[in-house]
């Protein structure tokens, strides 16, 4: 069964977490990192 969708309010605070599978990590090097923030913060 597939969870009810995220209710999103305006001017609220999220917490992103960034994980992998099986706790397998995400970024293998800072560089990796960097490029990733740009998109985190389009989206802020």
């Amino acid at each position: 069964m597939a969870r009810k969708p995220r209710v999103h309010y305006e001017n609220a605070i999220y917490h992103v977490i960034v994980h992998g599978n099986n706790r397998e990590a995400v970024f293998t090097n800072d560089e990796q990192k960097r490029k990733y923030l740009p998109f985190l913060a389009d989206y802020k």
